[in-house]
């Protein structure tokens, strides 16, 4: 996903609380870290935080 449309098109999401069934929420957001472990910082920011707050107009 991240090779077709970039940091700036993708955001992190859950299925809380379902995922509980099978993880922790602290083991999906370790998980989503360790996906975009080898992006910059800048653009792990964006997945993980930016992308969402510009897109629902957070900031």
């Amino acid at each position: 996903m991240l090779d077709a449309f970039g940091p700036s098109r993708l955001m992190f999401g859950s299925d809380w609380p379902v995922c509980r069934l099978a993880a922790t929420y602290t083991e999906v957001v370790e998980a989503a870290r360790a996906l975009t472990a080898g992006l910059g910082d800048a653009e792990r920011d964006a997945v993980l935080a930016t992308t969402a707050e510009r897109v629902y107009g957070l900031r």
